[in-house]
This record gives structure tokens, C-alpha cells and sequence, in this order.
């Protein structure tokens, strides 16, 4: 074989491999890999589903007995499921843009939400759901966006019907507040200098949001997230999945009842 051409295909592989690397580093893309939990594949590989429930494209079940903990939400629930300890007898339902509660359904909501919806009632009657003792209803505020007040009240109000029981504590949680940028915008990376205003903001309907629980849900328990500083732990950002998740390592930051009750630990 040719010594030289051999040295040039060797180089030529080196200078592509070269550039590849160089792109990865100054890539913003690469966030997701060197600062974000993989929530998603984390979950299937350590989370129990059950066969008939399959369809829900989140569904984690964690403990080794009947859950006696229900949570229940759109994407918002990813961190809190991958924060729950293994032996805590928990079952977690949810989907993307799909906040599960009665006859809501949004023109964001992922294709088959409506189906999904209505199988809270059927969840309600299985084997499963038996020894629950606490629902917890987690979804983002976005949804006010294109239903009236009313909608929602009565949205919310059949969901816990369908679910209520003697002895029931319902717990409803609020969401965090949501960066202006992607995470991987607001970092200073090698040949990237940050010259973004990276802030951390309540969406347009929180406030909406809570008005209606405290008025109406009172009853209920209700749980807010806790406003961490900008420079907690090094950095606020760093607690972002994206620009609307936070991760499953500061979720308990960000609500301390929960981690209580759950045994987690805020350990950033």
C-alpha cells in the first residue's frame, strides 16, 4: 500500500475528527449534554410502567407496594418523577402539552390528548389507584391562554371528582418561573461570551392562575415554587432543563414541602 497516501487519508480523518470535536465544544447544542439531565431516557430505564397504561407518554411508577402517591400533569411532572426516591410507593401520569384534567384540551396539546383526558376516569377505577391517599395535579399556567376561567374551574373541579375519595388530600402545584433564553444562551462557553439578559420570569398567566386556585380551590392544598436567587448555587440557570423545565436535581429546591414529604434532598 502507499505509505503517502495512507499518511494523507490518516490526515484527513484526523482533520475531520478535528473539527468535529471543535464544533461540538462551541456548539450550543452541546448544553444538553454537559449540563442537563437525560430526564427523559432516565425515566425508562428506571421507572416501572404498567402494560395497560402504556399509552401515556409518561407513566413511572416507583415503591414496591401500591402507590399511595398520584401525580398526575403535562411535561411538568418529568422533574418531579425523576426526583422521587425509589422506595417512595408513587404512580406518575402525564403527557406533553396534555394537561390531563377533564374536557381540556388546547389547540398545543400533543395529537390524542382528548383519549388520554378520558382515561382518568377508568385510572381512577383501577387496581392501582386504590391506596391512594394524596392526588397531586402539576401543569403549567399556559393553558388559560385559550380556555375562560370557567372552563378551567370546571375542568379541574371533575378531575378531582373522579378521584375523590374519603380522606383524599389534593395537592395542586404550581410551576417555576421560565427563562427568557435556553439555558445554553445564557452560558459562557469557549468562543461564546454570554451577552444575552438571562432572567427568570412567571409566564403570562401565572398570576391568573393562582387567583383561581386561591379563590376557588382553597380547600385544596397549594404549592408554589420557591424563587431561588440568580446566583444560587453558582448560577440559576443551571436548575433549567430548557427554558420552561427545571431539572429533577433542583426540583427539591424549588419546593421544600415536597421534599419532605417525598425524602428528597436539595443538594445542587
Amino acid at each position: 500500500m502507499n505509505i503517502k497516501l495512507v499518511f494523507h487519508v490518516a490526515h484527513f480523518i484526523a482533520l475531520i475528527f478535528g473539527v468535529a470535536i471543535l464544533f461540538k465544544v462551541i456548539s450550543l447544542g452541546d448544553f444538553s449534554d454537559n449540563y442537563r439531565e437525560n430526564q427523559f431516557r432516565a425515566y425508562k430505564v428506571h421507572k416501572k410502567c404498567p402494560s395497560n397504561l402504556k399509552d401515556f407518554r409518561y407513566c413511572f411508577v416507583t415503591g414496591e407496594n401500591a402507590p399511595e402517591n398520584l401525580i398526575i400533569g403535562d411535561s411538568s411532572i418529568l422533574a418531579f418523577a425523576n426526583s422521587i426516591p425509589s422506595h417512595i410507593n408513587s404512580l406518575i401520569i402525564g403527557s406533553g402539552s396534555c394537561s390531563l384534567l377533564s374536557d381540556l384540551v388546547v389547540s398545543f396539546s400533543v395529537q390524542g390528548c382528548t383519549k388520554l383526558t378520558n382515561r382518568m376516569a377508568e385510572l381512577s377505577k383501577m387496581p392501582i389507584s386504590k391506596n391512594i391517599k394524596k392526588l397531586y395535579l402539576i401543569h403549567r399556567s399556559g393553558y388559560l391562554s385559550e380556555i375562560s376561567r370557567e372552563h378551567y374551574i370546571e375542568s379541574l373541579n371533575k378531575t378531582i371528582e373522579i378521584f375523590n375519595k374519603p380522606n383524599l388530600e389534593v395537592i395542586l402545584v404550581l410551576e417555576p418561573k421560565e427563562l427568557n433564553f435556553q439555558p445554553a444562551q445564557c452560558i459562557n462557553r469557549l468562543f461564546f461570551i454570554n451577552k444575552n439578559d438571562c432572567n427568570a420570569e412567571y409566564s403570562s398567566y401565572y398570576h391568573e392562575h393562582l387567583r383561581i386556585l386561591e379563590k376557588h380551590f382553597s380547600k385544596y392544598s397549594l404549592l408554589t415554587a420557591n424563587e431561588l436567587d440568580r446566583d444560587y448555587q453558582g448560577g440559576f440557570v443551571f436548575n433549567y432543563k430548557d427554558s420552561k423545565h427545571i431539572t429533577a436535581k433542583s426540583f427539591p429546591c424549588f419546593y421544600n414541602e415536597i421534599a419532605v414529604q417525598f425524602e428528597m434532598d436539595c443538594s445542587l
